[in-house]
């Protein structure tokens, strides 16, 4: 087919396309997500009836579970600088399950902060609660990592002026953040020797700041 001639075709094709479409209307639809957790709040025309209906099931089984009552707490716990029971308790709970299951001696764990997105209640502890305090799903790893490392990391804590910490204490000067004193296991710190700490994979893969972790010795996921 001559060019001349194809093009004229094609022109003529979208024309008559177009003269198709523009007679069509479009109207505009909204959508929104709905949690699990917003089940009472759904509506009740006919469309939200029927996704009510569909969510009971995963909606019940989820609050059954949720609400299972783990342990009875005799205080309100929460986050706070320079230290909290409730982030001293939660580094202490990670140093404990992290020598479980490496089964060898772990030096310090370390927490996220801003991991700590909620606080427990006095009373009641259920799985529920536990989920608002890390709604994250980081995993724990055990880094072995060199002297020169670890001050990287004794000076990032102090320098945050909040991470809670088991395994080591950390004096810091108030204003300047600088570190006056750290011993790990009731020993002073010595840039000599390799050092194990359990923490999140986040913060061993570089998250809140944390670059210098990266380059460990040796990377165990603890799974």
């Amino acid at each position: 087919m001559n060019k001349k001639y194809f093009f004229i075709a094609i022109i003529a094709l979208l024309s008559a396309s177009c003269g198709r479409f523009a007679a069509l209307n479009t109207t505009q639809s909204k959508a929104k997500s709905i949690g699990i957790n917003e089940y009472s709040k759904i509506g009740t025309d006919k469309t939200t009836t029927t996704i009510k209906t569909y969510l009971k099931p995963f909606h019940d089984s989820l609050e059954t579970k949720m609400n299972k009552i783990l342990v009875v707490n005799e205080n309100y716990l929460e986050k706070a600088k320079p230290e909290s029971p409730l982030g001293n308790l939660m580094a202490d709970l990670i140093l404990d399950i992290g020598q479980k299951y490496y089964q060898k001696p772990i030096d310090a764990a370390l927490v996220n902060y801003g991991g700590i997105r909620s606080f427990l209640p006095k009373g009641n502890i259920t799985v529920g609660n536990v989920f608002e305090v890390m709604p994250f799903d980081n995993e724990l790893v055990v880094l072995v990592i060199s002297g020169e490392t670890m001050e990287k990391l004794i000076d990032h804590c102090a320098k945050s002026g909040g991470i809670p910490l088991s395994g080591f204490r950390l004096t810091a000067d108030k204003q300047t953040k600088k570190v006056l004193e750290a011993t790990l296991g009731g020993q002073p710190f010595d840039p000599k020797r390799n050092y194990t700490v359990v923490l999140s994979d986040y913060m061993a893969n570089g998250g809140d700041n944390c670059e210098f972790l990266k380059n460990p010795i040796q990377y165990t996921p603890l799974n």
